[in-house]
């Protein structure tokens, strides 16, 4: 009976030094890890969330949680004094940063790095009945993002491909008006009637989105296949996406949408150590993700360089290799 019994209890401890050494290790002090996201409303918010209760339930040493930002904007002003170590971006805004291009002009932040590519984040431009074409929002004060957002850039984007213009240095006739506010504020002066629609940057089904299409008040602009071209070709990170019908509320037809994937990111202030901890812990429980969150669906292994730009961090790297190895 004590031979049975020690035996059971070699076995238990065996079982718990496995446990152990499967767990990434960061070291012994506390890291704490901020996980910039966007506004309550989008899709990166909720997935940051469960990220950040991944993160500290995996990982002994981690204490991480999500942080509510303007968007991908700011999100890199986060990483940049490290107010954040990592951060769900647009492909676009990554690209722009790291190379010092658009809003990034003469400040490039050289420090970014990819840890993996995450779901297609399609431009949605919903508006009320009355409005049937682009055409029909000039003259019209329409929602384009938070300020500092990655939204207000697809924004910009999407609508100069429709001739519509609202920034100066455009330097063509302004004839749209623009709205910067968040989600959230965009629902409700839609559902006041205070604006004629606006742009929602989401994997469908955006929460947002839904919320407003339930209603039978409001609808998806389908862009024509001129406008699609011409956004694809000023911005070659774009590619079309089919949203099947039904996806959403009162939806009747399938639609196609541009858009890019969303980024998970962080910067070399970031330790090798712990990059490859987090990226261990986030590609070893994609199943948990998965039901924590649709659009967590698209991340897997084999498409983590979709829409990356930018080089990926060294600890990342490690991890990758690692499974290379293995499977050989």
């Amino acid at each position: 009976m004590i031979k049975i019994k020690n035996t059971i209890t070699q076995l238990f401890i065996s079982a718990a030094v496995l446990a152990v050494l499967s767990t990434p290790s960061v070291g012994n002090a506390k890291e704490f890890v901020k996980i910039a996201t966007g506004n309550v409303g989008g899709t990166y918010y909720p997935v940051g969330v469960a990220m950040g209760k991944l993160f500290s339930d995996k990982l002994p040493n981690v204490l991480s949680s999500a942080m509510s930002t303007g968007g991908s904007v700011d999100n890199i002003g986060l990483l940049r004094s490290q107010e954040a170590q990592i951060a769900i971006l647009s492909a676009k805004v990554t690209h722009d940063a790291y190379n010092g291009a658009d809003q990034f002009e003469s400040k490039p932040f050289n420090k970014l790095r990819a840890i993996t590519g995450m779901w297609p984040s399609l431009q949605h431009v919903v508006v009320s009945r009355s409005i049937k074409s682009f055409d029909d929002l000039k003259g019209k004060k329409f929602v384009v993002g938070a300020a500092r957002s990655g939204t207000e850039v697809d924004a910009h984007a999407v609508l100069t491909a429709a001739n519509l213009f609202y920034r100066k240095e455009d330097g063509a006739q302004l004839n749209i008006e623009p709205v910067y506010v968040n989600y959230g504020e965009a629902v409700d002066l839609m559902k006041n009637e205070q604006v004629a629609g606006g742009l929602f940057d989401a994997a469908p089904p955006g929460a947002a989105i839904s919320e407003l299409l339930a209603s039978g008040d409001f609808h998806i602009l389908q862009p024509s296949a001129e406008h699609s071209s011409k956004l694809i070709e000023a911005n070659p990170l774009y590619s079309n996406y089919v949203v099947k019908a039904g996806t959403y509320p009162n939806q009747e037809n399938d639609l196609t949408l541009s858009g890019y994937p969303a980024v998970l990111v962080t910067s070399t202030d970031v330790s090798e150590e712990l990059a490859y901890a987090l990226t261990k812990t986030l590609f070893t429980s994609l199943p948990r993700m998965h039901k924590a969150h649709k659009a967590t669906q698209f991340i897997h292994p084999d498409t983590a360089m979709k829409g990356i730009s930018i080089e990926f961090h060294p600890g990342v790297v490690k991890y990758f290799n690692e499974q290379k190895t293995a499977s050989q």
